[in-house]
């Protein structure tokens, strides 16, 4: 009744009498100490103890009871509460954090209003002191914030020192759980290069962890990804969903070519979907090996990208990836490594391309 009294609704009052009057461990110490200094009798205590362990054991039911009175609402079907979509951006030039901070802009501009961007940018405290961090990150956000007022959308910028660069990175997305990590591509002079592979080889050696997965399969001794050394490593311990961003000078998009090279890239549509606003955007589906379109979820996945989007083209010839209209190309990590191994002849007329790895 006093929860009551003061604002809180009846199960909540109700489930607080219960727990205040089912404290069964409490009583017992204190029985004890009343038997030791000899206040209670032998009988009285025995009485005693059989109803703290009764009212100990009517917690669970009693709890129950009152959930079943007063259930939960619950939301209408086909109309869940509306859940944040939360993207984190890292960036190391300015330039490269504006590039991103307009491609998340398409993933939440249909919910702005429930979704959040986060713009990280960790540098090496070697290079900073108390006199210079403040206009280092004044300097490094200033882009970042007039392209986000250019956008109308909120951005959090977030900006600290780092000794581990990549692990902070990583640590920060997965501990935030955020829906997607977008990074840029990053470049190596060694890449290609005999030079290269040997400090790939170098670093794998260092990295018990990376010289584990190599032993067992999961990466290969000398592995060619076009992606440079700390843009795998995010990757590869990132526990969220990741996309490496190769910009190729978007401005504005009109038409994702979505590149399914087997069914494990069926998350792909999912992401595609994001990008779906007012079907202002057509998606054309590669399927080159026509290994997707016989998934029992993927016919599910079209349905409701033809809801969204101005046009949905199925299949399309790989070639055509690189034919000019098309302004983005979302492709797996997997289906990256195997173009790159293929060296595949569409890379070079390829659009701006989204490297996307599942969570």
């Amino acid at each position: 009744l006093a929860a009551r009294y003061v604002g809180q609704n009846w199960k909540d009052s109700l489930s607080i009498g219960a727990l205040m009057n089912t404290r069964g461990l409490m009583e017992l110490i204190v029985l004890n100490i009343g038997y030791d200094l000899g206040v209670l009798s032998p009988s009285i205590f025995a009485m005693m103890v059989i109803m703290a362990l009764v009212t100990t054991f009517m917690t669970g039911p009693s709890l129950d009871l009152i959930n079943k009175i007063f259930p939960e609402k619950k939301t209408a079907e086909g109309k869940p509460k509306n859940k944040p979509y939360n993207i984190l951006l890292t960036f190391r030039v300015s330039r490269k954090g504006v590039s991103l901070l307009k491609l998340a802009h398409y993933f939440v501009r249909g919910s702005i209003q429930d979704s959040r961007i986060t713009a990280l940018h960790l540098s090496p405290s070697t290079e900073l002191n108390m006199y210079n961090q403040e206009e280092y990150e004044r300097e490094n956000f200033e882009p970042i914030n007039k392209e986000a007022a250019r956008l109308q959308i909120p951005v959090t910028a977030l900006f600290k020192p780092s000794l581990q660069i990549e692990h902070d990175i990583t640590q920060t997305a997965n501990l935030a759980q955020v829906d997607l990590l977008l990074i840029g591509a990053g470049s190596s002079v060694f890449e290609g290069s005999l030079l290269g592979k040997i400090l790939g080889l170098t670093s794998r050696i260092i990295n018990p962890e990376r010289l584990l997965d190599t032993i067992t399969g999961k990466e290969k001794l000398f592995e060619t990804t076009a992606l440079d050394e700390t843009v795998k490593n995010i990757v590869r311990t990132a526990t969220v969903p990741v996309g490496v961003y190769l910009d190729k000078g978007l401005q504005e998009l009109r038409r994702v070519h979505v590149y399914l090279s087997s069914p494990d890239d069926l998350f792909l549509l999912d992401q595609a979907r994001q990008l779906l606003y007012k079907k202002e955007i057509g998606v054309q589906i590669i399927d080159p090996d026509n290994s997707a379109a016989g998934q029992s979820s993927f016919q599910k996945k079209i349905a409701l990208l033809k809801e969204h989007a101005a046009e949905l083209v199925f299949p399309v010839a790989a070639l055509q990836v690189q034919e000019p209209g098309a302004e983005l190309l979302l492709i797996s990590l997997e289906g990256w490594k195997k173009a790159i191994e293929a060296e595949a002849i569409w890379l070079t007329g390829a659009p701006s391309v989204l490297i996307m790895k599942h969570a």
